[in-house]
Order: structure tokens, then C-alpha cells, then sequence
């Protein structure tokens, strides 16, 4: 029975909007209403029409006038009374299960703090750290490959972050929506989920990038203008925000436009497009506007974390 109610309890309260405290007065109050009516209601019914009534009474209450988030949590108080076809009243089994699910709520409300904390805003700062690490990772990769110097291992890196990037910024989004930013004076829950839309599209235009990177290695004119330059810009800035992803300032957009676009203009000084095949100069500014794309979102993405204060992420709300 431990083992049925713990594994029952664990999956319903896993990913469930409602912090542990909450839990331990939602089921206060359904198992209340359940002992109130396994000793007053449930011996005093004699056929099936007043049981099926009382079973509509109950599923009323919690479906109808309590909030959806904690209608299950009510409910649940059906199962404390063992409800069967030939019923067998003992109010020391029933105390007994109520002792399991207390001492799994206490144990889930300790853990919800210490050792490992399961709280939302927690997880989430140690999604962003995964996502910032991942996508340091595969714009080493793209670098790395066009000056043919990736090796085995960073291939089986950059294929691995390639895979699970995308789903790391979908398990951001899905706590970053369960903070619960009243304890947060400086963070905003719209302007949260704002950061996190703006990682989605960082991460999409890198694994544009990842999959595009086999044509850009057979591009010249591409390999002429990436191998003059070193990788240190965004991979600098990317390793900043892995190591310490709590931004409190964000770059300046048109400095970076405008040295981007003279490093253009002394490429093409010493180029000259006329001497490559038409095709290979459609991709190069295919390329750079993606590169150009990749840039904006992540001025975007550090602007954003800029406006909001993720550090107030890592105080205690005991």
C-alpha cells in the first residue's frame, strides 16, 4: 500500500502548479470532508442509489467549486475511504492511510527545499545553465568545422546538444511558467516567459546553423572570410553566460552592428566576389544573414536579461 499511494502521489504531484504547503491544506481539508463522511455518511447508506448520490455530491464539490489545479488533490479523499461492494468499516486503517499521505507530503515539502531542491525557480536557472553550455557548445562546433578543426569528441558533442537543445528550452518554458514570481519583486512572470520565447529562437537559429554547416565547410569564399576571424565573440559571450548566467547588462547592438559590418566591408576590400562561382557568393550572404539573425536574437535574449533580476532567483523563500 506504501508502495501504491507513494508511486500514485509522486506522479500526480510532480509537475503539479501547487507548492507542497499548499498540498498539505489541500488534503487537510479533503480529509476532513472524507472522515466526516466515513463516519456519519458512508454506514448509514443502505443501497446504491444513495451511495451513487453521495459519489455526485462529492465529484460536484470538487470539480465544480474548487479551482482545477486542486480539484484532483480533493478528490483524492474517495480513495482514503476504500469504497467497496461489501464495505468493512475500521477508522484505524483509515487514520493509517492518512499517515501515508502525510508522510509522503512531509517528506515531498522537505525535498521541495533540501537536499535537492525542486522548486521552480531553482530547476529552471539550472535549465538556463544547460542551455547556455549547449549552445557554447555547438557554436564551438560550427567554428571548429569550417577551420576543419573538430575533433571526434566535440562531433559527438555538437550531435548530442543538437538533439537535446531544443528540449532543454521546453522544460525552461515549463517551469519558468510555475515560478511563482509573487515571492519575486524584481521578476516579472510575463517578461520571464518573454526570456525564455527569445532562448527558443537563439536555439532554433543555432540548429539552422548546425544543420547547414556541411555546405558552408564547401564555401570558399565563406571559409576565406571565417578562417581571418577567430570564433571569440559570441563564444566569449556564450561562456560568460554559462559560467554566470545572471546578465546585468546587456551589449550594445549597434557598436556590434557596426563593427560587423566593417570587418564586411574590409573583407571585400581585399575579395573579390567576381572570381567565385555564383552559387558560393548566394550562400555566403545566405550565411551571414543568418549569422546576422543569430546575433540580433542573442542582443535580444541579453537585453532581456538585463531588464529581468534572475539572481533574486537563487533567495530563499522558506
Amino acid at each position: 500500500m506504501v508502495v501504491v499511494l507513494a508511486t500514485g502521489l509522486s506522479i500526480i504531484t510532480a509537475f503539479s502548479p501547487v507548492k507542497p504547503s499548499l498540498l498539505i491544506i489541500v488534503f487537510t481539508l479533503s480529509f476532513l470532508f472524507a472522515a466526516a463522511a466515513y463516519v456519519g455518511v458512508l454506514p448509514h447508506l443502505d443501497n446504491g442509489a444513495g451511495l451513487a448520490l453521495f459519489l455526485f455530491v462529492y465529484a460536484l464539490i470538487g470539480f465544480y467549486f474548487l479551482p482545477a489545479q486542486v480539484s484532483i488533490f480533493f478528490l483524492l479523499g474517495l480513495v482514503t475511504m476504500n469504497i467497496a461492494n461489501q464495505m468493512y468499516y475500521a477508522f484505524d486503517i483509515f487514520l493509517l492511510v492518512l499517515t501515508m499521505f502525510y508522510a509522503f507530503l512531509s517528506l515531498l515539502l522537505l525535498f521541495y527545499y533540501l537536499p535537492f531542491s525542486t522548486k521552480p525557480e531553482r530547476l529552471f536557472l539550472i535549465l538556463q545553465k544547460r542551455f547556455f553550455n549547449q549552445s557554447l557548445q555547438l557554436t564551438r562546433y560550427h567554428f571548429a568545422i569550417i577551420k576543419d578543426k573538430a575533433h571526434f569528441w566535440q562531433k559527438i558533442a555538437a550531435h548530442y546538444n543538437a538533439r537535446y537543445l531544443m528540449n532543454t528550452v521546453a522544460k525552461m518554458k515549463l517551469w519558468a511558467a510555475q515560478i511563482d514570481t509573487a515571492y519575486f519583486d524584481d521578476i516579472e512572470k510575463e517578461a520571464l516567459l518573454s526570456y525564455v520565447r527569445n532562448c527558443e529562437r537563439f536555439a532554433t537559429l543555432l540548429l539552422i546553423h548546425t544543420r547547414t554547416i556541411d555546405l558552408q565547410t564547401e564555401n570558399p569564399l565563406l571559409q576565406s572570410y571565417l578562417l581571418e576571424r577567430h570564433n571569440s565573440t559570441l563564444v566569449a559571450a556564450l561562456e560568460r553566460l554559462a559560467d554566470k548566467p545572471f546578465l546585468t547588462s546587456a551589449s550594445d547592438l549597434k557598436t556590434a552592428t557596426e563593427r560587423f559590418e566593417k570587418e564586411l566591408t574590409d573583407f571585400f576590400a581585399k575579395e573579390y566576389p567576381e572570381r567565385y562561382e555564383r552559387e558560393s557568393v548566394v550562400s555566403f550572404y545566405e550565411t551571414i544573414s543568418l549569422y546576422r539573425h543569430i546575433w540580433h536574437t542573442f542582443f535580444d535574449l541579453e537585453a532581456k536579461m538585463a531588464h529581468l533580476n534572475l539572481t533574486s532567483l537563487k533567495e530563499s523563500r522558506f
